[in-house]
């Protein structure tokens, strides 16, 4: 029994060893090229997203978000065949040649790093790396297995961008940018396939008020995104129809801009209180509570937006000379009101600093 066991192990052995050596030469009769003296075609560009229309985004529950999120595992790492000081990529017609990081002390150094294959894409996914004076960039990169096409989605920073995701027909790509050095600057971008396969921008989303941290498909034409204004202490999720027509370019930015609790309290040359709560809901759902000799109380109140940082708040109608309008401007981080009801309290100040608590 021993002996037949022994004799199995090594024919087993022997077998594998035959189809390690059939690889070994398809590999090695297939031509190898660097893939540096390659071309490739880049998608991703800011001025072509500029003239297509943004993504219409809606806030959601995190159930909904659990609930709509219908994301299979498309992205899987890979064995890699590596030799020396180069990584080799399969494609049907040859071998791709790629320079692994070396140790050096060079200004410049140019290398790649192997992030893994998109099975229902057939394509790989790399990373272009590079180093010059002390500076570090990357581009993600895709590669078509069949045939050997190289696609680089343009970065809108340094650094490359997030692992796209595949849509659940593989219609679409999305794939989203957190800038390094702006605590929170983000992109949100859709890629698609066209009738010849080849990758075109198709919408995408800027906001300068969260970042990103998380995208996911439900169905094939609808979004998830997973977002925070506060490093991550809390979340907000939304979704998005890619396919809709009802584009509003700054809807979220917009809510999430204003929406809070402010606070101002100030004294005239009589020494008399005045104090203003405001809280916004949203720009059609504001309430505004002022408190000096009298107690006025204002809801359900309506902003006009002047433009993307200001404001204008018509909380009472029947007063004259613009004294039941105010103005809430942000610059940078900041917060101010102005209107004639602000300068009345203290003429010569036209407006004062407006905390915002929440």
């Amino acid at each position: 029994m021993k002996k037949i066991n022994l004799l199995l192990i090594l024919l087993s052995f022997i077998s594998c060893e035959k189809q390690a050596n059939r690889d070994c030469i398809k590999f090695h009769t297939k031509n190898i090229i660097n893939i540096d003296n390659l071309q490739y075609d880049s998608v991703g560009f800011s001025d072509n997203y500029d003239k297509l229309q943004k993504l219409d985004i809606q806030e959601i529950s995190l159930d909904e978000f659990i609930k709509l999120n219908v994301m299979k595992k498309t992205f899987v790492k890979i064995p890699m065949k590596k030799e020396k000081k180069y990584y080799y990529l399969e494609t049907t017609d040859k071998i791709l040649q790629l320079q692994v990081e070396k140790e050096t002390t060079e200004i410049k150094k140019n290398w790649y790093d192997i992030l893994g294959f998109y099975t229902n894409l057939n394509m790989y996914a790399i990373s272009n790396n590079s180093v010059s004076e002390g500076l570090g960039f990357s581009d993600l990169e895709l590669i078509n297995k069949s045939n050997g096409k190289i696609y680089k989605i343009v970065s809108p920073g340094d650094d490359k961008i997030e692992n796209p995701i595949p849509s659940t027909q593989s219609q679409y790509l999305a794939y989203f940018h957190n800038q390094v050095y702006d605590e929170n600057n983000s992109f949100l971008g859709i890629l698609k396939f066209d009738s010849s396969n080849n990758l075109t921008e198709y919408k995408s989303y800027t906001s300068e008020n969260f970042k990103i941290y998380q995208i996911a498909w439900s169905v094939d034409d609808l979004i998830l995104i997973k977002i925070s204004s506060d490093n991550g202490k809390n979340f907000k999720y939304y979704k998005s129809n890619i396919l809709s027509k009802n584009v509003d370019f700054e809807e979220l930015d917009n809510h999430d801009k204003w929406k809070g609790t402010y606070f101002l309290k100030t004294s005239n040359r009589d020494k008399i209180n005045t104090v203003f709560n405001i809280t916004i809901n949203s720009l059609s759902d504001i309430s505004i509570k002022i408190t000096n000799d009298i107690e006025e109380s204002y809801s359900h109140i309506k902003a006009e937006k002047i433009n993307n940082n200001k404001i204008k708040i018509v909380y009472n109608t029947s007063i004259e000379d613009e004294m039941g309008i105010i103005f809430i401007e942000k610059l940078e981080n900041e917060y101010y009101v102005s209107g004639m009801p602000i300068t009345m309290i203290n003429p010569g100040n036209e407006e004062y600093p407006l905390q915002k608590i929440k």
